[in-house]
């Protein structure tokens, strides 16, 4: 059976859904300002087989790729998420709010480590920096590059020694230089410092998604997130 308007769309970023196409587009022209036309989408999908249909920032594609030929079907339903996009990532906490009338937090996951460009200027703490691998963990709602960052919510940091797997809180000593350090690095013109740089590599990036319920600070908040599929 081909695409309709009442084909269920059973993924929305990576929480199961159940809505219908109609709903959801109705509710990506709202949220996006935009007027997509429900027809001519359900004539792109059709049309395209087993390829995914892109429309800014987003992307549908079948829910079951492996499925058979044609795998975009009404049988085998959609899968809606963002795709390539980090002001989607960062928004998508407001999307899935709308689709599924409750609240959602992200979660972004940047590794990096601290580059030293002469180390015969900087503190023996400092130097005890350069054998770590950070973990940064930003725990936000709504949009997380809103520029007041009041929706930041909690921001952790855990460090992983060379040549171990292992996630361990930092202590506070080297949250304080750390702090330093990036100060440092964001208060120079083009944030090139002689002594110090921060290096990471976006496409390390990792987001994660949980319903606000779901969410424990206490003692699990590492736990229950979801990735994209």
């Amino acid at each position: 059976m081909d695409i309709n308007k009442d084909t269920i769309v059973k993924l929305v970023g990576p929480f199961e859904s159940s809505i219908k196409l109609e709903a959801l587009v109705k509710i990506l022209n709202e949220f996006l300002g935009k007027e997509y036309d429900l027809d001519e989408l359900i004539d792109d999908l059709n049309d395209w087989g087993e390829e995914s249909v892109f429309i800014d920032g987003y992307v549908f594609f079948p829910r079951d790729p492996i499925a058979s030929k044609n795998a975009f079907s009404d049988k085998y339903g959609l899968t809606f998420e963002p795709y390539n996009s980090d002001s989607n990532y960062a928004n998508l906490p407001l999307l899935l709010e709308k689709v599924f009338e409750e609240p959602f937090y992200g979660m972004l996951y940047r590794p990096f480590n601290i580059r030293v460009k002469n180390d015969k200027t900087i503190k023996k703490e400092e130097k005890a920096l350069l054998d770590i691998y950070f973990n940064e963990y930003t725990i936000w709602s709504g949009d997380l590059h809103d520029d007041d960052r009041d929706n930041i919510l909690f921001e952790f940091i855990t460090k992983s020694p060379l040549g171990t797997n292992k996630e361990i809180d930092i202590t506070e000593d080297e949250k304080i230089l750390l702090a330093d350090i990036r100060r440092i690095i964001r208060d120079t013109p083009y944030g090139i410092d002689k002594n110090f740089e921060w290096d990471y590599n976006s496409s390390n990036d990792v987001y994660h998604y949980i319903r606000k319920k779901n969410f424990n600070k206490k003692n699990k908040w590492h736990s229950g997130w979801y990735d994209l599929p």
